[in-house]
């Protein structure tokens, strides 16, 4: 992925349950702790069928709908309550990428066959802004376009990466193979800064030939294989192949090595 260099989550949900306090239809209320809550739930219900979820409640979501979590979780109100279905809820709700791994599943018991399960989450720090440095082929408002439906959304590692993919594959599909996000920075104001190496030609050799394409500008593969037909129209030239490596003469930069076979 190209951001986990910059920004880590913790792949890790709460197992156990959190305090809370447990109401019967009586009104009689009594302290359950997290460890015991499924336990005293599982006791007090038919022997034969455990309690089943016939609500799900979330709660701590600011920016992002409860709908659009409850889009993303396999459940149905007749879910028998465990703590595997419990775990599972606990996961689709963490794979959405938008929350922390601090989440609470708060078992509430409506009777004794029925509970009503509150989750409570943690939305990540929402991204403020993204900023694009390195780019000149690509128009940063061009970039920027593809970023702009995660600006004001909780940090979302997945999104993001899927978008940065989507950025290199435009590049790619335009010609700029070298083309690549070099990093990403979690900056202190709520932005994230990205940078661009559209990869610069720094020189090119074309053994064989006195011919010489211009140093300085950004790797075109299109514009290369252009280069190469008008060089193959000379009717001395048997064929031209291309091969690439760094120039370490001018750090950052490519250098084009062109072998000219004559006929």
């Amino acid at each position: 992925p190209l951001i986990t260099a910059a920004i880590m989550l913790t792949a890790f949900v709460h197992t156990a349950f959190a305090q809370e306090e447990i109401t019967a239809q009586t009104g009689e209320q009594t302290n359950v702790s997290s460890q015991n809550s499924a336990q005293k739930l599982m006791q007090n219900s038919d022997p034969i069928a455990s309690p089943q979820i016939s609500e799900l409640v979330i709660a701590g979501n600011k920016r992002i709908s409860t709908q659009e979590i409850l889009e993303n979780i396999n459940f149905t109100p007749d879910t028998q309550y465990s703590e595997e279905a419990v775990q599972k809820i606990l996961k689709s709700i963490y794979d959405t990428g938008y929350f922390s791994d601090r989440l609470q599943a708060i078992p509430i018991k409506i009777d004794d066959k029925n509970i009503k399960l509150k989750i409570i989450v943690e939305e990540n720090l929402p991204v403020k802004y993204f900023a694009i440095s390195g780019n000149g082929v690509m128009q940063t408002n061009d970039i920027l376009k593809t970023l702009k439906p995660l600006e004001g959304k909780p940090l979302n590692v997945k999104k993001i990466n899927l978008a940065l993919q989507k950025i290199q594959e435009r590049y790619i599909q335009d010609g700029f193979a070298f083309a690549k996000i070099v990093s990403v920075e979690d900056r202190i104001d709520g932005s994230l800064k990205i940078t661009v190496d559209e990869g610069i030609i720094g020189s090119v050799i074309v053994k064989g030939s006195n011919i010489l394409t211009r140093p300085g500008k950004v790797y075109n593969a299109n514009d290369l294989q252009t280069d190469i037909k008008n060089l193959c129209k000379n009717e001395k030239i048997k064929s031209i192949s291309p091969a690439f490596q760094p120039d370490t003469t001018h750090p950052g930069t490519y250098r084009i090595i062109l072998t000219v076979k004559s006929k």
